[in-house]
């Protein structure tokens, strides 16, 4: 079931709300439960809604005529942001100094085996099947900690499946909202961007545990919705910094950490 209303979405999963909300998601979890059916409810953009031609209806209109063509009428949970958005890849070649064609994007077929190996990876997530890859994900972490670094990818609809997940497996993430130049506002729903990044060779070990770390999330996010280039110059500016701190031996001096 697909709303626009990003309450709904929560108080279905987890979450607090007026009397008559709370009552609506007893009753959804009620009749999933007699008819024998998992349902999901699933945030929209209200743009989607207007796009697909459904937004009369909470108007009482009746006469849809967007219902008509059924390419319109889908939301994408099975395609990675990367097939939605192409030029979303050269983007992240920008601020990682790596070439399109050195970037190892891993599709799911390949997950469970080049998603291992060690080097930088491109994970773009499908929001559909982003608890499963976030899990191998998880494994990669656990087998190759000092080798595998990651670039995770996934759009913001599903988001209370996947989101607990996703910040555990993720040292920095931000947002991009819809309408940036690497995420065309056709997409709707906002980009959602993590960093994995090996562990460090001293304390604190990981870079979550840095104290700027949620600081520079909360500024990148901030700075992608109103001056996307700042926001680029800031990534990639950390990007260097944080390959040149990791090669450093335990006595040298950090700035960074």
């Amino acid at each position: 079931m697909f709303t626009d209303n990003q309450v709904a979405e929560r108080v279905y999963y987890k979450g607090s709300a007026t009397e008559e909300m709370l009552e609506m998601a007893f009753e959804l979890r009620l009749l999933a439960l007699e008819a024998g059916f998992t349902l999901h409810v699933i945030h929209v953009a209200g743009t989607c809604l207007i796009d697909q031609g459904v937004d009369p209806l909470s108007r009482g209109e009746r006469q849809l005529r967007g219902l008509i063509d059924p390419a319109k009428n889908t939301v994408p949970l099975h395609l990675h942001p990367i097939e939605r958005s192409p030029v979303l890849l050269c983007w992240v070649a920008n601020w990682t100094g790596v070439p399109v064609a050195a970037l190892d994007v891993c599709a799911p077929v390949d997950r469970p085996h080049r998603g291992h190996m060690p080097g930088l990876k491109v994970w773009s997530l499908p929001p559909g099947a982003a608890l499963y890859a976030l899990e191998e994900m998880a494994m990669t972490r656990l087998k190759r900690m000092e080798e595998v670094s990651a670039i995770i990818l996934v759009p913001m609809l599903m988001s209370p499946s996947w989101f607990r997940r996703f910040i555990r497996s993720v040292d920095v993430y931000f947002v991009v909202k819809a309408g940036a130049p690497c995420w065309p506002a056709a997409m709707h729903e906002p980009l959602m961007i993590g960093l994995s990044l090996p562990l460090l060779r001293h304390q604190p070990w990981e870079w979550r545990r840095v104290p700027f770390m949620v600081d520079l999330g909360r500024t990148l996010s901030g700075m992608h919705k109103t001056d996307p280039l700042r926001g680029l110059d800031l990534l990639r500016t950390f990007w260097a910094a944080w390959t040149r701190a990791h090669s450093m031996p335990e006595d040298v001096e950090c700035g960074l950490v």
